[in-house]
């Protein structure tokens, strides 16, 4: 069975992690902050959730999505999605995808967005299905 997780810790503006696959890291994620999982403006709480392959979605900014995956059981929350996106405003709720971080205008942003998202899904090959561990890094 494969195992998922990201590792993330709290920014003032930001929720910036790192996404394991069978404890490889093979992608930088990227979440609202913090705000008691109120939808749209908040990253999902820490807890263990399942990821279903959808398809032909389109996010709220209006981005179309052939594949990708839902994360669902996020209690109070629906239609979150792993997408690319470089910076908060990107999205809305949902996880970002990428190569890795930068501090840009004195805000957290994510780079390479669409090759890290291209290269994430590469990696996780055709599993339509899998568990995910969100948890708070010990810094």
């Amino acid at each position: 069975m494969h195992s998922a997780t990201i590792i993330r810790y709290y920014a003032k503006d930001a929720t910036p992690g790192i996404f394991l696959w069978n404890d490889n890291a093979i992608a930088a994620t990227l979440e609202l902050p913090w705000k008691e999982n109120k939808t749209k403006i908040s990253c999902i709480p820490e807890g263990l959730y399942r990821c279903e392959r959808v398809r032909n979605r389109i996010t709220t900014g209006g981005t179309q999505i052939n594949s990708t995956y839902l994360i669902s059981e996020v209690k109070g929350r629906s239609g979150i999605l792993f997408h690319v996106g470089n910076s908060v405003k990107d999205s809305n709720g949902c996880v970002l995808i990428g190569n890795n971080y930068a501090i840009v205008e004195g805000r957290q942003m994510i780079l390479n967005s669409r090759v890290g998202f291209f290269e994430w899904l590469k990696t996780i090959g055709q599993i339509e299905k899998f568990n995910i561990k969100i948890v708070s890094a010990s810094i």
